[in-house]
């Protein structure tokens, strides 16, 4: 009894596998043939943008406020 079980377990798997890869293969060789793409890209407009500030501002700050303890967290 239990051999028929693992058999027909086993069976079942086969089974199951083969059509997935099937069905898989199907769905990818269909996805492949489609000559137009599913989302058009553009290209993003180049917007310019101002240079960072220098590292020296937080210096200057510091520098400013020197007798005060700065702590800085990061979350």
């Amino acid at each position: 009894m239990m051999q028929l079980r693992r058999r027909t377990l086993g069976t079942l798997l086969v089974v199951a596998l083969l059509t997935g890869a099937g069905l898989g293969a199907y769905g990818a060789s269909s996805f492949a043939q489609s000559g137009a793409p599913l989302v058009r890209l553009e290209q993003p407009p180049i917007i310019p943008v101002a240079a960072p500030e220098s590292s020296s501002t937080f210096r200057q700050v510091a520098a400013a406020v020197a007798p005060v303890v700065i702590n800085i967290n990061t979350v």
